[in-house]
């Protein structure tokens, strides 16, 4: 794919997410999104066969972004609490910087049905397998590595990765509903009540 070609797909992508936050799902046909753009349904149809593609193309999107700086954030940190607080702040911060993103993220979440009538996110969960640039996204993993690595406190780490993202996605609904909303205090609180889960106990490593 040329720049320019890349350049179009990511102009696509953008006014699929404006139109969609805009107009709803629903609403959201090609030709609307093409017209938003100035360009016509056809040019749409030579990067995305149809609106399901466009769909897994644009979660894919969203996601690998939000990845990359969730990869950032761990990477810049040397002990597993500062890894996994850095998980928490980058979610946070990327929910912060990208409201647009996030509120398509919910609405499809909402309503769209692909054609054998799965949600979103069931799409997503029974993909397999997770695409290498989403990988720093299984916080389930990130918690049991970190577990092993240094003696943190005795908790499950799927149970706890599900409170994490649970308190994660409220954040993001909570930013839709009342764009007022700054999730980074919310996020600073969530850190800290993670750390003070996780700790270990007096006079062992934190790694």
């Amino acid at each position: 794919m040329t720049f320019t070609e890349r350049g179009r797909r990511a102009q696509i992508l953008r006014g699929a997410i404006d139109t969609i936050v805009e107009l709803g799902w629903a609403q959201s046909s090609l030709a609307r999104i093409a017209e938003r753009i100035g360009a016509s349904k056809g040019t749409i149809l030579h990067y995305f066969p149809d609106k399901e593609a466009l769909v897994g193309a644009l979660a894919f999107d969203i996601h690998t972004r939000l990845a990359d700086a969730v990869t950032n954030a761990l990477a810049a940190e040397s002990t597993s609490i500062g890894r996994i607080r850095a998980y928490i702040r980058a979610n946070i911060d990327f929910l912060a910087d990208n409201p647009s993103d996030i509120a398509a993220v919910i609405e499809l979440g909402a309503t769209y049905r692909s054609r054998d009538r799965r949600r979103l996110k069931e799409l997503m969960a029974t993909a397999a397998p997770v695409p290498e640039e989403l990988a720093s996204l299984d916080l389930a993993a990130l918690l049991t590595r970190e577990q092993h690595a240094s003696k943190l406190s005795d908790f499950d780490p799927d149970t706890l990765a599900m409170v994490i993202r649970g308190a994660i996605d409220a954040a993001a609904e909570r930013l839709t509903r009342d764009p007022g909303f700054d999730p980074r205090p919310y996020g600073h609180e969530l850190a800290e009540t993670v750390e003070r889960r996780i700790q270990p106990s007096p006079g062992t490593s934190n790694g």
